[in-house]
């Protein structure tokens, strides 16, 4: 090649082993059986919108994550969760609230006053029939718990619950 063709040909072999040295983004990862806080039986509730099956919950890097799953995660129908978090900080004596109900947007608050300022990250998966919720981890403590309630929309009573559940406690046997 003629010596000025040698720098154009030596510029893409450049730019390609640079991009070869990025890392690959990481895909999240697969939620596993450490991850798993309680179990809840089947059939207990009088939908399946609302019958509660079990409650994970990990922390990432940047995040506090609460999967739940549901029998039947329907969220056109009448779906509506409410999680009640406490910690040993912040959350201690007044709990931070979440209520989820289908085609709403969730609505944020600790008893008596509303908290805008805190704005979870909320997947619906109804192929999976899981909601997760995903908050700021500089909100909460290393060890918090959390109460999950259900409700068959329009109704204000609560069809299914799983409480107590603890961030630190270990897969159920």
């Amino acid at each position: 090649l003629p010596p000025m063709k040698r720098p154009l040909l030596a510029l893409p072999l450049l730019l390609l082993a640079l991009g070869a040295c990025l890392p690959l983004p990481r895909p999240a990862s697969p939620w596993m059986l450490e991850d798993l806080r309680a179990l809840d039986p089947a059939g207990d509730a009088p939908a399946p919108a609302s019958d509660l099956l079990a409650a994970y919950t990990r922390l990432t890097a940047q995040e506090v994550q609460i999967r739940i799953d549901l029998l039947d995660l329907a969220p056109a129908g009448g779906f509506d969760l409410s999680l009640s978090i406490q910690d040993e900080g912040r959350f201690a004596v007044s709990p931070l609230n979440i209520h989820l109900s289908a085609g709403q947007p969730a609505v944020v608050e600790q008893p008596g006053r509303p908290a805008p300022e805190i704005r979870p990250r909320i997947v619906y998966d109804p192929w999976l029939d899981t909601v997760t919720i995903s908050l700021n981890r500089a909100l909460l403590g290393d060890r918090y718990q959390f109460d999950v309630f259900s409700r068959a929309a329009p109704s204000a009573e609560i069809a299914d619950a799983v409480r107590g559940i603890r961030s630190d406690a270990l897969p159920p046997a």
